[in-house]
C-alpha cells in the first residue's frame, strides 16, 4: 500500500503543490517496487494506493500517466491485454490492462536477491525466477525487432499466451517455456478454427532445438533475434 501525504485545503497553494509532488513521487516509487517484486505481473490485479488498477478510475488515470513515464524514460516495455484474439493487434487491445516488463533484463536480475543473483551467475540458472527471466529476454528482443508487445489472458485464467506477433496473413501466437513443457494453450488458439480464424500457425520459444509439428515451430531462445526475418521470409 502507498503511503500519501494529506493536506488542509487552507494551507498556502506553494505548500499544497509540495504535498502533491510527494503524494506523486510516492505513488512513483510504489510502482517501482511493484514492477520489480512482480515481473510481468497482470496489472489489473496489484493493489496501489488502496484501490484495484484495471478499472478506469482516477488511480489508474494516474498509474497509466506514469507508465507513460518508465515506458519513455526507457525502464521498461508495455504489454497490452487483448480484448480479442484477432487482427488487428492494435485494435484489439484493452489499455488499463497490462504487464511491465524491464526494457534492459540487467535491471529485473540487479532487483533480485544476492542469492538468486549468485544462483544465475554460478549454476547459470536461468529458472531462477520461475521463467520470468525467459520471458523478459524475449519481450525485450521483441521490441528490440520493432514488435509492439501484446499478450491474452480470459477472465478465469485458464488460457494465456505470453505474446502475439503477425505476418502478412495471419496472427501468431508466441509461447515462452522455460523448459520444454506442455503448451496447452497453444494448442487450443491453434486447433480452434472457429473461435479464432486469425491464427493459422503458433511459436514456441523453450530450451530445445528448432522443429515443427504441424501446428506450431519450436525455437531455442538463442534464435529469438531472428523472428521478424523468419516471418517475412517464410
Amino acid at each position: 500500500m502507498c503511503l500519501q501525504i494529506s493536506f488542509s485545503a487552507c494551507a498556502p497553494s506553494a505548500f499544497r503543490h509540495f504535498f502533491r509532488l510527494v503524494n506523486e513521487f510516492l505513488f512513483l516509487a510504489e510502482i517501482w517496487k511493484n514492477v520489480k517484486n512482480y515481473p510481468e505481473k497482470h496489472w489489473k490485479n496489484v493493489l496501489i494506493c488502496v484501490k484495484i488498477i484495471g478499472k478506469m478510475c482516477e488511480k489508474t488515470t494516474k498509474l497509466l500517466k506514469f507508465n507513460c513515464f518508465f515506458c519513455y524514460a526507457g525502464i521498461v516495455n508495455v504489454c497490452y491485454c487483448l480484448d480479442q484474439v484477432a487482427l488487428p493487434l492494435k485494435g484489439n487491445y484493452n489499455p488499463s490492462h497490462f504487464k511491465l516488463y524491464f526494457k534492459d533484463t540487467v535491471l529485473l536480475v540487479a532487483a533480485l536477491d544476492d542469492e538468486a543473483q549468485e544462483d544465475l551467475r554460478v549454476n547459470r540458472n536461468f529458472n531462477t525466477y520461475k521463467g520470468a527471466i525467459y520471458e523478459n529476454i524475449i519481450a525485450e528482443t521483441l521490441v528490440k525487432q520493432g514488435y509492439s508487445l501484446f499478450f491474452f489472458c480470459n477472465e478465469k485464467s485458464t488460457m494465456e499466451m505470453d505474446f502475439f506477433v503477425r505476418d502478412t496473413k495471419s496472427l501468431i501466437p508466441v509461447e515462452v517455456k522455460a523448459n520444454d513443457n506442455s503448451t496447452p494453450s497453444l494448442n487450443k488458439l491453434i486447433s480452434d478454427n472457429d473461435k479464432f480464424p486469425d491464427i493459422q500457425y503458433g511459436i514456441k520459444f523453450c530450451n530445445r532445438n528448432i522443429g515443427f509439428n504441424g501446428k506450431f515451430y519450436t525455437f531455442p531462445y538463442c534464435l529469438v533475434f531472428l523472428l521478424r526475418r523468419f516471418l517475412n521470409e517464410k
